[in-house]
This record gives C-alpha cells, structure tokens and sequence, in this order.
C-alpha cells in the first residue's frame, strides 16, 4: 500500500516540481495537494470537497501561507485528539534556527530546508521515499 502524503503549499510551481520528483522514485507515495492550511484542515478532517478522501499519513507542510499558516496549522493538528498521530514534516525554504525550533515544540517531526538544486532534490526525495516516510507512518 503506498504512502497516502498530503502537500500544504501556497506555490503551484514548487507543488508541479516535488510531485514530479515523487513520481521518479520507486514506491512512490501518493501525493495529494491543498494551496493553504484551511483548505488543509477542510481535507484532514474530510469535509466540503473533501469528504471521500482518505486521511493522510505524512503531512509535508510549507510556513508560509495566505489564510492559515503552517506554524498555526501545525499548532491545530497537535493539539487535536484526531489529528496529533499524524506526522509534519515542515518543508519551507527558511534556513531560521529559531523556525527550526518553534516547529519542534509545536510537535513538527522533521524540518526540512528545500535544496535548491534538482540533483539535491531528487537526494533529498529518495531519502524521504525510503526512510523517513516508512519510520514516520510506523511510529505514529
């Protein structure tokens, strides 16, 4: 069974470039996306459009958005009986340890810097492909 990821990010190209990393690794997961962390909780919690979609097992979920940010979104499904199993991965262009920091006490299981390069990119995929998404979805 493959890996149900749910992708909260505000940036239609950086959705088109991941997903298309996703789809060059073997096992890959299936990768569903919402632009903002409204439309994120609407999918989560299976309602509006969302209403037949399966749960996710890995959120990868940018900072910075319109509406509902990462950090507040995060904040949300920590604090919700429901929602707390899921693992966060924050996957945001900030290099700011004190980012770093604040998603980990928010409850964040990874922070992730995005590579800026295509080859850093698709490391970075495997690698999340064949270890962190397997450990992650086991543990929670």
């Amino acid at each position: 069974m493959r890996t149900n990821i749910l992708m909260v990010e505000d940036n239609p190209s950086d959705v088109y470039f991941w997903r298309e990393l996703f789809r060059d690794v073997p096992n890959m997961p299936e990768v569903h996306w919402v632009k903002d962390g409204t439309e994120a909780l609407n999918y989560i919690c299976q309602r509006d459009q969302f209403k037949n979609v399966a749960p996710p097992d890995i959120i990868l979920l940018d900072l910075n958005m319109p509406r509902l940010d990462g950090y507040q979104l995060l904040q949300l499904l920590k604090n919700e009986e429901r929602t707390a199993h899921i693992p966060v991965i924050i996957f945001t262009t900030s290099r700011d340890e004190s980012d770093r920091s604040q998603c980990a006490d928010l409850g964040a299981a990874l922070f992730l810097t995005k590579p800026s390069g295509v080859e850093e990119s698709k490391k970075l995929v495997s690698q999340l492909v064949d270890s962190e998404f397997p450990r992650l979805v086991k543990s929670a």
